[in-house]
This record gives C-alpha cells, sequence and structure tokens, in this order.
C-alpha cells in the first residue's frame, strides 16, 4: 500500500467478509498476522492464493477483501479467455490505465471508498461484468440489464444507421 493506510474497523471486516461469503463462496477469507513483502519490499496487507483470500489482522484496510475478490473476478476473465471476456479486461484498463488500478478501484467502489468522479465508469464495467456472467451461463436478462445495454448502443451509436430512408405510402 501507498501512503498511510487506516485499519479496518470490526464492524467493516464483518461486513465484508460477509458479503464475499455471500457473493463468492468459492472464496475462503482467511485472516493472518503477516504476508511476505512484495518485490520492492513493501508491506502486503492482502493477497490472493489460490481460491484464498489471505488479510493481514489488524492492518489491512477496509477494502482490502472486495479487492482480493475484483482479483479473483480478473483471474476468471482470464481463465475463461473468449472474445467476450478480452474486451472486459481491455474496457477496465481503458477506463482505468491498468488491471491493477481497475482492481483497487473497484475494490475501493465495493467498498464505498472510491472518489465520486470514478464510480459511474467503476459502476458500469461492473454492470458489464454482470451481463456478460448471466450471458455466460444462460441466465436471462433482467429489464434493467437490457435497458442498460441499450443505453450504452444509443450511447456509442453502435449499430444505428446514419439515415432512415422514407417510407413510401
Amino acid at each position: 500500500p501507498e501512503g498511510k493506510v487506516t485499519p479496518a474497523t470490526k464492524e467493516q471486516i464483518k461486513r465484508r467478509k460477509d458479503w464475499a461469503s455471500e457473493k463468492y463462496p468459492e472464496i475462503e477469507v482467511k485472516f493472518v498476522d503477516k504476508l511476505k513483502s512484495n518485490s520492492e519490499g513493501r508491506e502486503v496487507l492482502g493477497e490472493l492464493v489460490g481460491h484464498t483470500a489471505k488479510i493481514v489482522k489488524g492492518k489491512a484496510p477496509a477494502d482490502a477483501i472486495p479487492h482480493e475478490i475484483v482479483h479473483h473476478v480478473f483471474n476468471v476473465l482470464e481463465a475463461i479467455n473468449t472474445p467476450e471476456a478480452k474486451k472486459l479486461m481491455n474496457q477496465s484498463i481503458r477506463a482505468f490505465e491498468s488491471k491493477e488500478n481497475a482492481v483497487i478501484r473497484i475494490g475501493e467502489l465495493v467498498s464505498g471508498r472510491l472518489e465520486k468522479g470514478l464510480v459511474p465508469k467503476a459502476k458500469a464495467w461492473l454492470k458489464r461484468f454482470n451481463i456478460f456472467l448471466k450471458n455466460l451461463f444462460g441466465t436471462p436478462l433482467k429489464t434493467k440489464d437490457a435497458d442498460f445495454l441499450l443505453s450504452e448502443i444509443v450511447y456509442k451509436r453502435k449499430g444505428i444507421p446514419a439515415a432512415v430512408s422514407k417510407k413510401s405510402f
């Protein structure tokens, strides 16, 4: 982490752990005393190892659990490796300038700490990811999902003809 890190409160830890257990039951959240420093010698407060999110107790910030879960999400996209999954990865990198920045920002969004100006970008990306998963598993889209996709098409003017011919009466 860069700068001063405010450790998560017990309430924040409980809320994030409950969220992770409900939304990502395949990921075990494990609290540890310490993790190995990174290659630059900086302290690491959370890491994803396989299907275990290891979090340093008493030191990790409120977004540590969501941050590690988002790493899992990106690992899933890389494993799926379809054109749609690659497109989602590229969209996040374009929006946030790097994969790690995307992981940081989306983790901050989940924990309610994302700066206001980035919230729409992160929410839109999460919405596209959820729609991607629904399509992947054949789950019908809800009206709000279809509305979101339609609004993106209209906004980007993708697939909308430039001119309409006159009808003959």
